[in-house]
């Protein structure tokens, strides 16, 4: 199944710095960010970066900090 804009969908995530630093992940809690695809507005990078993946698929999202979570100020690199 291949994520549709207006889908619910859960997957993991992690959010690194461009030193390399892992800032945030969902990894270790086991517990997925569920996602409107392609409408996120507390996240909006990821709500349209995941559209089109399949299951099971990985992407490398780099953010500009205009579509990032509030509040965070610098280009972030997210997998997921």
């Amino acid at each position: 199944v291949q994520a549709e804009r207006g889908l619910l969908v859960g997957l993991h995530f992690e959010g690194f710095r461009l030193n390399g630093k892992t800032v945030e992940s969902s990894w270790p809690q086991g517990l997925p960010l569920i996602v409107e695809v392609g409408h996120t507005p507390d996240f909006p990078a990821i709500g349209e970066g995941i559209v089109g993946m399949r299951e099971g698929g990985r992407r490398e999202l780099v953010v500009p900090p205009r579509m990032n979570r509030p509040g965070v100020e610098e280009v972030m690199t997210y997998v997921v």
